[in-house]
């Protein structure tokens, strides 16, 4: 990371009591990067945007926001805005613009009354909030309000934007239309993004890299195209959701195993036998077909016969239960089947995964063949 931009959280520890949140964290977001941290209800993801923001204080470690350590310094100066999950923190006394003039006025710079006036407008403009710049809070919508949280926090020009599931509440549509604004605004103000969910589409649609707290530690995953189509291990996999993740037995699914094997066949056969080895497909990537369909799919796929255990309509589609050499799947399809038919699953080969002790064996090499 340059020694002017970013955000460097090292080996940091937060406990209440006896009760340890975060444990030894370390995490890297470079200048001007969206990155986006992904986590289970309660895994310490707010806690740690606080410790990140100064509302609360490590019990080890450093915070690094743009080359200078702000572990001790106090929220307003570190050069860190904090967009919230709730819009409770907006001032309900106050118009629109005033409650954009008050992230300004308490930001590190100092302004005159014709530049604030000035720089509150234009990020109204930006927030398409303009209109409503005199309006009370209690006269906009949950979406609205969000806006003007946006807006309050990026007046000030932080270094660094916390952004703590700031779209939880909103419906679809307006998530969607939220999650573009965001993307917009960091183009325009070029900020380093920290932004927390517990939702995989969010940070797909927005993120330049992934990350997921698990187990009070920190796992970086990478760019988003990588962390999402190869996971690294089998608990990243299941975190960031589109993976189906087994566990193989000898009994059940060696015929996963033997289909997908990138690696001596003694080995892996002597890794089955253990328990050790973790199968994963991507859900989306699946296709069930009738077993007489004679469809190709190209890339050397693994076929394997399954049964239709429920079936339900999706969205103009159908989505099938269903038991795949012991393997329970759901997966997609053009038609409908009838409950207890047999269908075969086509899955390219490089929708697919095993690990082994956690360690992946990679199937690209086998899917060009």
């Amino acid at each position: 990371m340059s020694s002017h931009g970013g955000l460097s959280v090292q080996r940091v520890t937060k406990a209440f009591g006896r009760d340890v949140v975060l444990r030894d964290v370390s995490l890297e977001v470079a200048d001007g990067e969206i990155l986006c941290l992904l986590g289970r209800s309660a895994s310490g993801k707010s806690t740690l945007l606080r410790l990140i923001a100064g509302l609360t204080r490590p019990n080890a470690g450093r915070i690094v926001v743009g080359g200078l350590d702000v572990t001790n310094k106090a929220p307003q100066d570190r050069g860190v805005g904090f967009v919230f999950q709730e819009t409770t923190a907006l001032f309900a006394n106050m118009s629109v613009q005033e409650n954009v003039r008050f992230g300004l006025r308490h930001g590190r710079e100092r302004l005159n009354r014709d530049e604030e006036s000035k720089r509150v407008n234009n990020i109204l403009v930006k927030t398409h909030m303009l209109s409503y710049a005199n309006s009370a809070l209690d006269t906009l919508s949950g979406g609205q309000k969000q806006r003007i949280a946006l807006a309050r926090t990026l007046v000030a020009k932080p270094k660094v934007v916390l952004l703590d599931e700031p779209l939880h509440s909103l419906d679809n549509v307006l998530r969607r239309e939220m999650l573009d604004l965001i993307a917009d605004l960091h183009q325009d103000y070029h900020a380093t993004y920290l932004y927390v969910t517990h939702d995989e589409r969010e940070a797909a649609y927005i993120a330049s890299s992934v990350a997921v707290l698990d187990n009070e530690h920190i796992l970086p995953l990478g760019p988003t195209a990588i962390a999402f189509n190869s996971p690294g291990t089998p608990r990243a996999a299941t975190i960031l959701g589109g993976w189906h993740v087994a566990a193989l037995t000898p009994e059940a699914c060696a015929g996963w195993a033997r289909g997908l094997a990138a690696a001596d066949t003694g080995v892996l056969a002597a890794q089955l036998a253990a328990g050790q080895l973790q199968f994963g497909v991507q859900i989306a990537r699946i296709e069930a077909l009738a077993p007489d369909d004679t469809h190709i799919v190209e890339g050397n796929p693994l076929v394997v016969q399954g049964t239709v255990e429920r079936i339900w309509p999706w969205y103009g589609r159908w989505r099938l239960r269903v038991i795949a050499d012991g393997v329970p799947l759901e997966v997609e399809a053009a038609r409908s089947f009838a409950e207890d038919a047999s269908v075969k699953l086509v899955i390219r080969r490089d929708a697919c995964a095993l690990w082994i002790n956690n360690q992946r064996i990679d199937n690209r090499q086998e899917a060009a063949a």
